[in-house]
Formats: structure tokens, C-alpha cells, sequence
């Protein structure tokens, strides 16, 4: 992801600032659909704190479903295998996740990888 102004930051700070950039795309997602959008995806994130060693980089999965609304979680590694995990519904019926393709052409601008998992 990339952040205005990060060429002037130092290497920790920009890393922080990167960290907390990745944890805010579902709000970004639903802001697009408006204020009552954001209200709604506010009242509906849940959060947990948990150790994994395993876990070595910031991680965001979109959980998508054939009758469901799809669901964002950012997983953002903290000292000694903390790791804080977050986790919001998008309602922003703009956001297409009909393809890959669709997410990731989104997910471009973010600079970002997209991968398609398959869970039985």
C-alpha cells in the first residue's frame, strides 16, 4: 500500500503508518457507499488480540459467499507474535466481488496482492 508524503518518514514509522493504512480498508470501502454505510459497518466489527509466532506479515482476507455479504479481516503483526485481528462486513453493494478480476482491479490501488482461496 502506498502512503502520500511515506518518502519523508522514517523506516518505523512508515511501517506503522502502512500497518494501520492496511487495517482501514473495509471502512474505505464502505465510506464509498455513503454515511449511513459507515454507521452500519461500524456497529457490526469485531476485534481480538492473540499470539501466533507463524504469522510473518500483515495479512487482509476478504471472506466472500455465494448468498452473503462479504466479510474483510486484517491480521497485523505486532512484537513477539502478537497479532491483532479485525474484522468488518462490507455492505457497499458497489464493491464488486462477482470476479478476481473485479477485486483485483479494486485492489489495485492499494498495491496490493490478490489471491483466490478455496474453502470447503
Amino acid at each position: 500500500m502506498q502512503i502520500a508524503g511515506a518518502g519523508e518518514m522514517s523506516d518505523t514509522l512508515k511501517e506503522y503508518v502502512t500497518s494501520r493504512a492496511q487495517a482501514t480498508v473495509a471502512t474505505q470501502i464502505n465510506a464509498a457507499g455513503g454515511a449511513s454505510m459507515i454507521a452500519a459497518s461500524s456497529v457490526c466489527t469485531a476485534g481480538k488480540t492473540f499470539v501466533n509466532k507463524e504469522l510473518k506479515e500483515n495479512t487482509v482476507y476478504l471472506y466472500t459467499f455465494e448468498s452473503g455479504t462479504p466479510v474483510m479481516v486484517s491480521f497485523l503483526v505486532g512484537e513477539d507474535g502478537a497479532v491483532s485481528a479485525s474484522g468488518s462486513f462490507i455492505f457497499n453493494e458497489d464493491f464488486k466481488t462477482d470476479t478476481e478480476e473485479d477485486m483485483e482491479q479494486f485492489f489495485s490501488e492499494f498495491g496490493v496482492e490478490v489471491e483466490r482461496i478455496e474453502t470447503k
